[in-house]
């Protein structure tokens, strides 16, 4: 995972970033952890970025995919959706809608009612969308090993209750044998 992280030295995306995308999420968890935010989150700031060298469009998705296993269903939620409410801050700039967010989630029906909402655009407004900084002092990604290591040492498991029939499990909770099924609370 770490290595995703330093393969986005010099990588602006698509946006001409004032800092490349390793800065970005350098200062990203930096912003989190000073905040105050517990581990896995601030795992989730520095890696919510990752996809963005394999994909712009859908760069949430590979994140959450990847940390999905290790991490509450909130932050799962949260990276996968954090793209959407960047675009609160920025599409306006570039010709586009700053409000399609909230009419994409209102037509899907997880809108500002939906349970992670809020943490997702408080993840944004506070951690992700500030750290374009160029004169920002960043943490070292060394800084965050042991949060990482810390994650990604848990048990992988799947979010569903551990007396769930298995014929009623999510199909995914069927196929990760040797998963713990449980339900993790913050």
């Amino acid at each position: 995972m770490l290595e995703l992280v330093k393969n986005m030295h010099g990588s602006r995306g698509d946006i001409g970033a004032r800092v490349d995308m390793y800065e970005h999420s350098l200062q990203t968890a930096t912003r989190a952890r000073r905040a105050g935010a517990d581990t896995e989150t601030v795992v989730c700031a520095l890696l919510h970025d990752i996809g963005e060298v394999l994909s712009c469009t859908n760069h949430g998705e590979i994140c959450a995919a990847l940390l999905r296993p290790y991490i509450l269903p909130k932050n799962a939620w949260l990276l996968a959706n954090h793209e959407v409410f960047q675009a609160k801050f920025f599409l306006d700039k570039c010709g586009g809608d700053k409000d399609l967010a909230d009419k994409v989630y209102l037509h899907e029906g997880i809108g500002p009612g939906h349970e992670f909402y809020e943490a997702c655009f408080t993840f944004c407004a506070e951690y992700d969308q500030p750290s374009f900084d160029e004169t920002y002092d960043t943490d070292s990604l060394d800084s965050f090993v042991p949060l990482v290591e810390e994650v990604f040492s848990r048990k992988p498991y799947w979010c569903e209750p551990a007396d769930k029939p298995v014929d009623e499990l999510d199909c995914k909770a069927r196929l990760a044998a040797g998963y713990s099924l449980k339900v993790r609370s913050e």
